[in-house]
C-alpha cells in the first residue's frame, strides 16, 4: 500500500533541499558579483588616476597640478554620490565599504567624511563643492574638466585617452550600482549626463582654441601685454602682474 504521508515527506524534503541549495548558490553568485565589482572599481580608479597624472606630466602644465590632482581624487566619490542620490540616499554595506576605502586613501579632498555623508542625504557643502569641481553635464562643466581638457590639448592626447576616461566612468557607475543590490536602473542616465557634458565641453574648448589661434586676436593680446609692461615701468611696479584674459584660461604673464 502506498504510504502517501511518507512520500509527501520525501518530496517536501527534496523540495526544501533544492530551495536551500538554490539560495546558497544565488548568495554565492551575488557575493562573487560584489567582490568582482569592488575589484573592478579599484582597478578603474587606478587606471583613471594614472591616465590623468600621466597626461598632466606630459602637458608640462605645472600651474594646473593642484587643480588636476584634487579633481582626480574627487571623481570617484562624486560618481558614488550620484549613484546613491539616484536611490534616494540609501546605500548598502558594500557601497559604504567602498566609500570607507576611498576616504582612507584620498588626502586632497576639500571636505570631511561627515560632510560627504551629509551630501548623500541632500544638498550640502560637499555636494556643492563636488559639482563646482568635477560636475559635468550638458549645462555645466566643473573647473576640473576645463583644466583637464587644457592639459589634454597641451599633451597632444588623442582619442585613446578619451576612450580610457569614458570607459572607466561607465564601468565605475555600473560597478558601484551593482553594489547597491544590483540595481543599475540609474546607471545609464548618469553616464549619458556625463557623456553629453564631455561632448559639450570639448566642442566649446575646440571653438575657443580656434579663436585663440586667430592672428588678429594674438596680435591684440600681444599689444595688451606690451601695454602692461609699459604701465608697470611707468609706475615703478616691481611685483609680477598676471593678466588673465579668460578665454578658456589663457593667461599672459608680464
Amino acid at each position: 500500500m502506498l504510504n502517501t504521508g511518507a512520500m509527501l515527506a520525501i518530496l517536501t524534503t527534496i523540495t526544501l533541499d533544492d530551495y536551500y541549495t538554490d539560495q546558497i548558490q544565488e548568495k554565492r553568485q551575488k557575493m562573487k558579483n560584489y567582490a568582482d565589482s569592488m575589484k573592478s572599481i579599484g582597478d578603474n580608479v587606478r587606471l583613471w588616476g594614472g591616465s590623468i597624472t600621466d597626461t598632466l606630466r606630459d602637458s608640462g602644465r605645472t600651474d594646473l597640478e593642484q587643480s588636476i590632482l584634487q579633481g582626480a581624487q574627487e571623481l570617484s566619490i562624486y560618481i558614488f554620490a550620484q549613484v546613491i542620490r539616484g536611490h534616494a540616499g540609501c546605500l548598502t554595506k558594500y557601497q559604504k565599504r567602498m566609500i570607507d576605502i576611498a576616504f582612507q586613501n584620498l588626502n586632497m579632498l576639500p571636505f570631511s567624511r561627515e560632510e560627504y555623508d551629509q551630501a548623500l542625504r541632500g544638498d550640502a557643502k560637499a555636494s556643492r563643492l563636488m559639482e563646482e569641481t568635477v560636475g559635468l553635464s550638458p549645462e555645466h562643466c566643473g573647473t576640473f574638466w576645463h583644466d583637464f581638457i587644457e592639459t589634454m590639448d597641451a599633451a597632444q592626447a588623442g582619442d585613446d585617452l578619451l576612450k580610457t576616461i569614458t570607459d572607466a566612468y561607465a564601468q565605475l557607475v555600473c560597478d558601484f550600482s551593482v553594489l547597491g543590490e544590483g540595481d543599475v536602473s540609474q546607471a545609464e542616465a548618469i553616464y549619458e549626463r556625463f557623456a553629453g557634458g564631455l561632448q559639450s565641453a570639448l566642442q566649446e574648448y575646440a571653438e575657443t582654441a580656434s579663436l585663440l589661434r586667430d592672428p588678429q586676436l594674438e596680435n591684440a593680446l600681444r599689444a595688451m601685454r606690451q601695454n602692461c609692461i609699459m604701465l608697470r615701468d611707468l609706475n615703478g611696479i616691481d611685483d609680477e602682474i598676471l593678466l588673465d584674459y579668460t578665454l578658456r584660461g589663457n593667461c599672459i604673464t608680464v
